[in-house]
Parts: structure tokens; sequence; C-alpha cells
């Protein structure tokens, strides 16, 4: 009688995904040794192509003997390991919109009238000087909120929105267009 293979034994140096209580997992043997990693993973097709490429880098780490045993490279990342935090800023967002706001406005000064310039632009400029020491925008808006009418407070952030691209985009605007 021939032997035959057992169809469900993975060939030498591959890796089978396997699902287990909904869940995949990759199955393989190095050196011997049997690994099972558990990706965390619910089975749906886009968790099994993200299984498949992890069995393929597995796969291709064992061919090149770079494989890791720990399975640490393997392993998924928790993923607020992959956020950077958020640093609290060092000034506060009240003073660098002063320092914007004043860039903005000398730009804006040969564009506009000066009346204009002292009566909204002015009214503008002592909003921000007013803002006590914030750290971010969602607070200086509050503030905003708290201190002025809505309509105040929205104009006053549409004003220093504008400013910002006014002081980013200014250099590309002083290049001459050839």
């Amino acid at each position: 009688m021939a032997s035959r293979a057992n169809p469900s034994k993975a060939s030498k140096g591959s890796v089978q995904i396997k699902v287990s209580n909904g869940r995949l997992k990759l199955v393989f043997s190095h050196l011997g040794q049997r690994h099972y990693l558990s990706l965390g993973l619910s089975e749906n097709t886009v968790n099994r192509r993200a299984a498949e490429a992890k069995a393929k880098l597995i796969e291709a780490d064992i061919a090149f003997d770079r494989f890791d045993q720990s399975l640490a490279k393997y392993k998924p990342q928790p993923i607020l390991s992959k956020v950077t935090p958020i640093s609290t800023p060092t000034e506060p967002e009240s003073s660098r919109w002063l320092d914007l706001w004043e860039k903005c406005t000398d730009y804006k000064s040969s564009q506009v009238s000066a009346s204009t310039l002292a009566r909204d632009y002015g009214k503008i400029k002592q909003r921000i000087q007013a803002i006590p020491v914030l750290y971010g925008a969602l607070e200086v808006r509050d503030w905003l909120l708290k201190k002025y009418s809505a309509e105040v407070a929205r104009r006053t952030l549409i004003q220093l929105n504008a400013c910002g691209w006014v002081v980013y985009y200014m250099p590309l605007l002083a290049m001459p267009l050839n």
C-alpha cells in the first residue's frame, strides 16, 4: 500500500493560518519546535490578508536564517504603543497666536485700509492679548466662548485660522511667478 502524505500537514518551513474561537493564529515549526502565534484578529477577509502577510514574513525569515526565536518581531503590537504621546508645549498657544497675528497683520497691512487695521484687526489683537496662559487650542476656544458671544468667538477663530495660512504660505506668495 502506498503511503500518502497527511493533507492537513504543512510543508516544511511553511506557516499555516488557523482559526480558533473566531480568532486568527499562525502555526508553524522551526528547528523541531512547534510555534503558535495568536494575532488577536477576528476572522474576516481583511484580517486574513494581514495574517497571510505575517505568515509570508515568517516564512521569509526562516528561509533567510533571520527568524526571531522570541517571536517578538511577529507578535501584534498594542495600538497604544504605535501612538506617539502628545507633549505639552513649552510656550502657551496664546503667546504664539499673538506672534502669528502680528506677522499676519504686517503682511495684510498693504491690502486693507488703515481703518480696518485699527478697528477690526485691533479688536482681535486685544482679544488675543486677553487670553490667559492656556496650552491647547480647545482651551482657548472654550475661553473665548465663555468671555465673548459665539459670533465674536467664531470671527476671532476664523481670523486666527486664516492667519495661520497666510503666515505659512507667505514665503510662497512672495515668490515671483514665472
